[in-house]
């Protein structure tokens, strides 16, 4: 699937579309990859002329942490629970009652012509449904990520990740439309007939960025970053480590190095066979400030991502992905989640086919010759393939017309 984009107007679509929308999510806001996601497509519904409110629903731990409110966030208290409310707990897993009523209130109180939904279970998933077809309003749920459900001890994620396996495959398809992260959903759901808009990892808050190179890690190596959660083995960095254990004695014009940034070294040694104390030109720095990631990303010559091409690989589309090439930092990776869509190996990223750790070392032997200018000339297409592929502004023309689409076909249906 070739990925296309679109130039904007945004000043025609606040005038073409004058809409309220009501996003409703099962978390607070905060700094990570599902926050950004939502901060970054409540962007776009502004940009295109709706205003935009949101709805924090689901269960919650109660915490003393003072909760960063940000405007139109609406969220209930009676849907944070304390230790020892197991009872509760398991029972608004299961029936979202609570969160159920607070949404009424919310919908009364906002009146939305569409409702965008990230991560919601079956239960509320059928009840916005319901709501909406009640009003003739649209529905469009986010689709971010699809994987096979495993028990791993935690009942309580068990529960929710079977509702939200279960909204996605039995209520999803009956949407106006929906809003796909992927190739893969975007092909899903057209398939179904189902009216599907690509919208990968967009990342507004880091293209605004001045991108300035930084020596803080510059000791003349080939530099490579990490960043992020290991996620329960969805991402690899074992076999790169390994193929800089095994290439530590060659004699490379450059050097190889690598910044893990966010697990600890215990986490890391985990994953591998061989003391990672042993591997040269390894840092592990454990969990860090966003500027500190930031500046380690603006020093790097490569962003790391390998993925085994699973169901949530493909499925999903990774947020450092976007973050990477957004800084003007390549990425190297395997092909998969989109990415081999998206890169021109040895242009603007470096795309393997698999992720073993002979045909890892055999490229970074490859990439040890690249000249430094060489390198340079790939961090500036990066940044070039992110300013279409991962701004916002690209989308702004195609994502109006995509809602002002689907509510004529509501409107029609709606009138017959």
């Amino acid at each position: 699937m070739s990925i296309r984009y679109s130039g904007i107007n945004s000043s025609l679509f606040r005038l073409r579309l004058n809409m309220k929308a009501l996003y409703v999510i099962d978390f607070i806001l905060g700094d990570d990859a599902p926050s950004q996601r939502v901060r970054a497509i409540t962007k776009l519904l502004e940009r295109v002329g709706c205003s935009v409110d949101c709805a924090c629903t689901g269960v919650r731990p109660r915490t003393d942490q003072k909760i960063r409110v940000e405007p139109t966030i609406h969220f209930d208290e009676k849907l944070s629970f304390g230790k020892a409310q197991i009872v509760s707990k398991y029972h608004e897993r299961l029936t979202w009652s609570k969160s159920i009523k607070f949404l009424n209130s919310v919908v009364n109180a906002v009146d939305p012509d569409v409702f965008i939904t990230y991560g919601i279970g079956h239960p509320l998933m059928s009840h916005i449904i319901k709501l909406a077809n009640s009003r003739s309003k649209i529905v469009i749920p986010d689709e971010t990520d699809d994987f096979d459900i495993r028990f791993n001890g935690n009942i309580a994620n068990y529960i929710d990740d079977a509702s939200r396996k279960k909204s996605r495959e039995l209520l999803h398809p009956f949407a106006d439309g929906v809003i796909a992260i992927s190739p893969y959903f975007k092909s899903k759901f057209e398939d179904i007939g189902v009216p599907s808009f690509f919208l990968p990892s967009v990342v507004p808050h880091l293209m605004d960025l001045p991108i300035e190179r930084t020596t803080k890690f510059d000791d003349g190596s080939l530099r490579f970053i990490y960043a992020g959660s290991l996620g329960g083995g969805k991402d690899l960095i074992q076999p790169f480590i390994e193929a800089m254990f095994k290439l530590q004695e060659a004699h490379l014009q450059r050097q190889v190095r690598l910044d893990v940034i966010g697990p600890t070294v215990d986490e890391v040694q985990s994953l591998c066979n061989f003391s990672v104390r042993d591997v040269r030109n390894l840092n592990i720095h454990g969990k860090r400030t966003h500027e500190f990631v930031i500046d380690a990303l603006l020093s790097a010559d490569f962003g790391l991502l390998l993925r085994k091409p699973e169901k949530y690989a493909v499925a999903g589309f990774s947020t450092k992905f976007g973050e990477c090439m957004s800084l003007g930092v390549p990425m190297f990776c395997n092909a998969v989640g989109g990415a081999d869509s998206i890169l021109e190996d040895g242009h603007d990223g470096i795309l393997i086919n698999d992720f073993e750790v002979n045909t890892i070392a055999d490229r970074l032997i490859d990439l040890s010759r690249y000249e430094a200018s060489s390198l340079v000339e790939m961090r500036i297409a990066a940044r070039r393939k992110a300013e279409g592929i991962f701004n916002v502004d690209s989308y702004v023309s195609s994502f109006g017309d995509f809602l002002q689409e689907l509510v004529r076909v509501k409107e029609s249906g709606a009138n017959n």
